[in-house]
Parts: C-alpha cells; structure tokens; sequence
C-alpha cells in the first residue's frame, strides 16, 4: 500500500513540478517581452512592426509552450490511469488481510460463545 501510495506522490511532485518549470518559462517570456519590444522599437523606428514581431514571437512561444505542457499532462494522465487501475485491484497482502480479520472476528466469536457454555456448567 504504501509504495502505491508513493507512487501516487511521485505523480503528484511530477505534476506539480511540471507546472512550476512551465510558470517559470512564462514569466520569463513576459519579462523579455517588453526589452525585446523596446529594443526592436528604436532599431526600426516602426513602432507597430515592432509590436507584431514581439508578439509573434510571444504567440509562437506560448504555442510551443502549450505543445509540450499537452504531451506531458497526457502522459501524466495515463501513468494516472494505470496506477488508479492498479490500485482498484486487491493484491495478494489485502487479500490475506481479509482472511486474517474473518479468522480473528470467528476466533474472538468462539471465545465468548466457549466461555458462555462454561458459565453454564
């Protein structure tokens, strides 16, 4: 159970690490964005080319960005599927387990039922 378990948290820090790196590649497209535009802007002195061609680049990266981020959550998505899979299933230690409880639950039911009958005689 617990290397299911760790399984799962492992899923979870991937994920989450995932969304970091790609909160972090997009922060620092935001803040290049407007040192790119600026620069470009006084190179050509044509505000609005400038303007089209930061935001192209700022369009093809996010696009890029989205790409990647996809194949990566549907990756994630099936791990998930095959561990949630695994996990419906009772294993070999759960099933003894259960044996183990009706067994005791029988056990515990013929000690009292044993100690009534001496009580009796």
């Amino acid at each position: 159970m617990s290397d299911r378990r760790s399984q799962l948290a492992l899923v979870v820090l991937l994920l989450a690490a995932l969304l970091a790196i790609g909160h972090a590649a997009f922060a620092a497209a935001v803040e290049q964005g407007p040192e790119q535009e600026a620069a470009a802007e006084v190179a050509h002195n044509g505000g609005e080319s400038a303007q089209t061609a930061a935001c192209a680049q700022a369009v093809e990266l996010l696009q890029q960005q989205k790409g990647l981020l996809t194949r990566e959550l549907a990756q994630l998505k099936r791990e998930l599927a095959l561990l949630r899979e695994s996990v419906a299933k009772p294993g070999l230690k759960e099933i003894f387990s259960g044996i183990g409880y009706i067994l005791g639950l029988a056990g515990v039911g013929f000690f009292v039922h044993c100690r009534n009958q001496q009580k009796k005689s």
